[in-house]
């Protein structure tokens, strides 16, 4: 079972530098694999197209089971985890831009903030 089309688009935005586009079914494959090699991120670069896509592919299935572990690997160190918090708060290279790890909280705080009241209003009722 594969996640709908904006699930794999937003799930793409995990592993790739930017999400891939709209009209990503109508690439031929080695088209999207061209795609996935020039744009997957640093982080997942030693991947090949196919285990990348294996990736996005599993999030966007699990997009709404809140599976943390699906994201990022539960074996990283300490110093990957503070890294990794800087860059989801304030972006690329963040640890080295003189943010306190405070501020780090807040903005991800804010984010959680937006996510809970976006998922409150725009949530069907089941």
């Amino acid at each position: 079972m594969s996640g709908s089309k904006e699930d794999i688009i937003w799930a793409s935005g995990f592993y790739l530098t930017k999400e891939l586009p709209k009209d990503y079914g109508q690439l031929s494959d080695r088209g999207l694999v061209n795609l996935i090699e020039d744009t997957t991120s640093e982080r997942y670069e030693d991947m090949e197209a196919h285990e990348v896509w294996e990736l996005i592919e599993l999030l966007a299935t699990n997009r709404y089971t809140h599976d943390v572990s699906i994201i990022t690997p539960i074996d990283i160190t300490d110093k990957e985890f503070i890294t990794e918090a800087f860059e989801i708060a304030f972006g690329d290279d963040a640890i080295n831009r003189d943010f306190s790890k405070q501020e780090v909280l807040e903005e991800l705080m804010g984010f959680s903030n937006k996510a809970y009241e976006y998922d409150e209003f725009n949530t069907p009722d089941i």
